[in-house]
Formats: C-alpha cells, structure tokens, sequence
C-alpha cells in the first residue's frame, strides 16, 4: 500500500466510486447500467433470503421473512456503530435474544461482519461491544440510506478483513481508533484526511504501543498532502 498517488487515483477514481456505491458482486458490476445493477441486487437479496429461510422453517415463513428484512434494515442504517442488541430489538419488534439470534444467522452466511474491540488487557474504560459492517455495500444501499462516510467506513472494513484480523480501538472517553489490523498496524479512515488526523493517530497509536500507522482516505485534500493512502489502493 502507497502513499497517495494522483495518476492512480484519476485512472481509478471511477471504478471505485461504482464499488462504494455498488459493491463487488460480479454480476453486479458486470451489468451495464445503475437499472441493471440495482435489479441484480435485489435478486441477490431474494435469494439471500429465500436459502435463510430453507434453514429457520420451523416458524410462519412469511413472518420470519418480514422481520430478517427489517432487521437487515435497522442493521444496514447502523453500518459502523456498536450494536446495541437492546435498542435494536425494541425498533424491530423482537427480543434481546433473538436479535443475537439473528445476527448470529448474518454473520454465519456472510450478510455481515462484527468487529471485536481492542485490548491489551481487561480495561473498563475501552468499549466493549463490537462494531457492525454488512460484507457489500450494494446491499447496505439497498436496505437503507446512509452516509457518504459511512458507506467508505464500511468498504474500506471490508477491503481489510481480507488483510488480517480486524479490530477497533475505542474509549468510553470517546477517543477511538478506526481499526487495528492484526494488533499490529493502527488504521483511520477519512472521507478527506489531512494533518491533523494523521497527527491524531499517531498520538493514539503511540498510547497503545503501536508504530505502524495508515490513514486512508477518499478523496485528496487541497492542499498538497499525500500522507495517506487512497482507498482504491487498499488489496
């Protein structure tokens, strides 16, 4: 992974918007026009379903269905937040247990990925839940509407889970880390980074022990800084 490169990034700024937008399923990016693309989607969503439910048949199929679809969407809108299983069960109309139920069904079939906070011992005052990531992000855009950052938040977490092992960083204080990447490279992710971010995650990092830093980024800033990787160059 380099540094900023501004030839790269207009050669393959393009492509990669269409995968934040998107996402990597072939057929998917194979089909030729957004119609086409967003049709492809929701057959990969009906299907998606349709083989949970050959699993869970012992409940009303139709009912069953109606509420993974909802809590696919509350989970989609909450892409890069810690769960809170509670809040979520109230708003989908289940219970505690079943919410974890379900997730644990997501998470089971690749719907989606929960990243363990980061420790290097047992301290009260770092988070302790995990954080939320759906696997495409043409399925969080097809479930719900989310924010430019948080759809780069979730891409970049997908691009790393194929790198290592994935955690976050997170006080109760609310200083965090976006990412740590095999306990051994600290990680943030800026729509559009500068020096004060990469100064922040250096200090942070510090604070852990850690010396390999990465900040990456969406777009270049104005001014002329290239301290930080471009997120098309994340493989």
């Amino acid at each position: 992974m380099k540094p900023f490169r501004p030839l790269v990034f207009s050669a393959y700024q393009h492509h990669y918007e269409e995968y934040l937008r998107y996402g990597g399923f072939p057929q998917v990016v194979l089909a030729d026009s957004p119609k086409k693309k967003a049709q492809a989607l929701n057959d990969i969503l009906n299907s998606y379903l349709d083989g949970i439910l050959k699993h869970v048949s012992k409940i009303n199929l139709s009912s069953l269905e109606d509420r993974l679809f909802k809590l696919a969407t509350l989970l989609a809108a909450r892409i890069g937040s810690k769960l809170d299983y509670q809040k979520i069960g109230v708003l989908a109309g289940l219970s505690r247990h079943k919410v974890k139920d379900y997730i644990q069904l997501f998470r089971a079939t690749y719907f989606l990925h929960l990243v363990e906070p980061y420790s290097l011992n047992p301290d009260r005052s770092i988070a302790v839940q995990p954080k939320l990531f759906i696997s495409d992000n043409g399925l969080v855009n097809q479930f719900a509407q989310v924010s430019s950052g948080a759809l780069f938040e979730n891409a970049v977490a997908n691009q790393l889970f194929r790198l290592g092992k994935v955690n976050y960083f997170q006080k109760k204080t609310g200083q965090e880390i976006d990412f740590i990447l095999d306990k051994q490279k600290a990680i943030e992710v800026k729509e559009t980074p500068g020096t004060f971010d990469l100064k922040t995650l250096q200090s942070r990092a510090s604070d852990l022990g850690i010396d390999d830093i990465l900040l990456i980024g969406r777009f270049p800033p104005g001014i002329e800084f290239h301290e930080f990787v471009w997120g098309g160059c994340i493989f």
